[in-house]
């Protein structure tokens, strides 16, 4: 199995191998949705897919599959991409733009009354990751 191309498509995510079998030319196709929802990092979704795709990316390089999976990264989870920055020392040209990226993607998972989906006075609880001091 020799692996020809690699791409991306973004809605829904997946990374496409086109590889070469036998002298034919095959398609595969994995859906990223699952190693986006389990993964918060590129490395860790790289890692998960060259396990459970072993087959069709062995031969690939791991800096090609990690550009790819960036990209897609990238565009399916906008905020996980922003910059961890103080902004209390950063311009105020690079605090807007980094706001108004804020407000598309919030804007983007609004659900308004008439939305599928959208329940009136939802009520949920959380619970703290770890304990604080300052809790008790």
């Amino acid at each position: 199995m020799e692996p020809q191309r690699m791409g991306i498509r973004y809605k829904p995510p997946l990374v496409s191998v086109e590889f070469k079998c036998g002298g034919k030319l095959y398609l595969h196709e994995i859906a990223m949705d699952k190693y986006l929802s389990n993964h918060s990092d590129v490395a860790g979704i790289v890692r998960a897919v060259q396990l459970d795709h072993a087959a069709y990316v062995d031969d690939v390089s791991t800096a090609q599959l990690t550009r790819l999976v960036q990209k897609l990264f990238q565009k399916v989870k906008p905020l996980a991409s922003l910059p961890a920055a103080d902004y209390n020392n950063v311009s105020d040209a690079q605090l807007q733009l980094v706001k108004e990226k804020m407000d598309s993607v919030f804007l983007s998972n609004v659900l308004k009354p008439g939305d599928p989906g959208y329940v009136y006075d939802k009520q949920m609880e959380f619970h703290p990751t770890e304990t604080s001091d300052w809790d008790d």
